[in-house]
C-alpha cells in the first residue's frame, strides 16, 4: 500500500511537471509567433517609406 502510495504521487508530481513544461512551451510559441508578427510589420512600413 505503501509503494503504491509513492508511486501514484510521483505519477501525479511528474504529471504535473510535463503539463507545466508544456503550457510554458505554448506560452513562448504565442509570443514568439507575435514577435515574429510585429517584426514583420515594423520592416514592411519601413520598407515602403524607404521606396
Amino acid at each position: 500500500m505503501k509503494a503504491d502510495a509513492a508511486g501514484i504521487g510521483f505519477h501525479f508530481f511528474f504529471e504535473g511537471r510535463i503539463i507545466a513544461i508544456l503550457r510554458y512551451h505554448l506560452v513562448v510559441i504565442a509570443c514568439h509567433d507575435k514577435i515574429v508578427l510585429y517584426t514583420a510589420r515594423f520592416i514592411e512600413m519601413n520598407m515602403e517609406e524607404l521606396t
